[in-house]
């Protein structure tokens, strides 16, 4: 049997960059949490198949069983993937730092939001979430 899938979306920023520090400390509390519930974890930029990234995007949107989206930095690329996932009605976590507004055209979803560096409690938020 294969393991349920988690996807997870966020904005990747360039090496040294404060966006890449978020995404590497934000994609370690999402992939011990997912491999803790029993999901394979998957991000874009972990493999090193021969297929497009987009077209692997693109599968793993509609294929997953769940997708975490970090809509962090407001980035438009999180954003497209997080509608696409959405007009396919599959599930999906929505997640977003205190430190961060949430978008007019979002704020009716629900979007869970907490300060990340607070390690007692964002594993939990992660765990009831997925």
């Amino acid at each position: 049997m294969m393991p349920k899938k988690l996807f997870f979306i966020s904005p990747i920023g360039e090496e040294g960059s404060e966006i890449r520090r978020h995404f590497n400390d934000v994609k370690l509390i999402i992939e011990v949490c997912a491999l803790q519930l029993g999901y394979e974890f998957v991000s874009p930029e972990l493999t090193d198949s021969p297929v497009d990234l987009h077209t692997q995007i693109f599968e793993n949107l509609e294929k997953s069983d769940i997708v975490v989206a970090d809509i962090a930095f407001n980035n438009p690329n999180v954003f497209y993937e997080l509608t696409i996932r959405m007009a396919l009605n599959k599930p999906v976590v929505i997640v977003q730092s205190l430190k961060n507004n949430i978008p007019f055209d979002i704020s009716g979803l629900s979007v869970i939001r907490f300060d990340w560096s607070d390690s007692d409690k964002r594993e939990s938020v992660i765990f009831t979430s997925i």
